[in-house]
């Protein structure tokens, strides 16, 4: 699978090398509100989502769209359980030093958290949000800030509060009505 991924990566590099004359440089700011849109975009994905199963619920007089999540539910932690299942024995099979074939994977995770830690400047700033992830971060807030920039015509700044406060009240709903179903779905009514 991990060679496929990176086919996958190089292909695409391939593919985009002939528009890619200059390096890619932007606006921080304008940068930065894309990527504030794209949350206000997953927020919102998030609430539709949740109205879909209002009505997927209301609509469907047959079936316990919410007792029977938790089938689901449960279908997804006895996935989990055995994916650590098979995390931990690969994790202590390469704790094992006695395992000298993993001796070269060992000395690999060691150097990619020297390499980190001798790049946190370059990946996460600094505290004047002048370098890596804390300048973007620092762009966002102007971007939050900047009444002129909108998301759907609205400022930024407040469609992300309202995507937040959807988002928020949304899911307090599908949980009321998902702990609602736990009686029923713990006697083995389902549908």
């Amino acid at each position: 699978m991990r060679h496929i991924a990176v086919g996958l990566v190089l292909a695409l590099m391939v593919m985009m090398a002939p528009a890619m004359a200059t390096d890619f440089s932007i606006n921080g700011t304008q940068f930065a509100a894309a990527f504030v849109g794209n949350t206000i975009s997953n927020l919102n994905l998030a609430s539709n989502f949740l109205s879909v199963m209002y009505a997927v619920n209301n609509t469907d007089d047959d079936h316990n769209l919410f007792q029977n999540l938790w089938g689901v539910i449960y279908g997804g932690v006895l996935v989990a359980g055995w994916n650590n299942e098979v995390t931990a024995t690969v994790l202590e099979e390469l704790a094992d030093t006695s395992n000298t074939n993993l001796t070269n994977a060992r000395t690999d995770i060691s150097e990619a958290i020297a390499y980190l830690a001798t790049n946190t400047t370059t990946v996460f700033g600094d505290t004047d949000g002048s370098a890596g992830l804390s300048y973007l971060l620092k762009k966002q807030v102007q971007a939050l800030e900047n009444t002129s920039l909108t998301y759907n015509g609205e400022p930024l700044i407040e469609a992300y509060a309202n995507a937040i406060a959807d988002t928020i009240y949304d899911n307090t709903l599908f949980m009321m009505k998902l702990f609602e179903a736990i009686p029923q779905a713990l006697n083995g009514n389902w549908m």
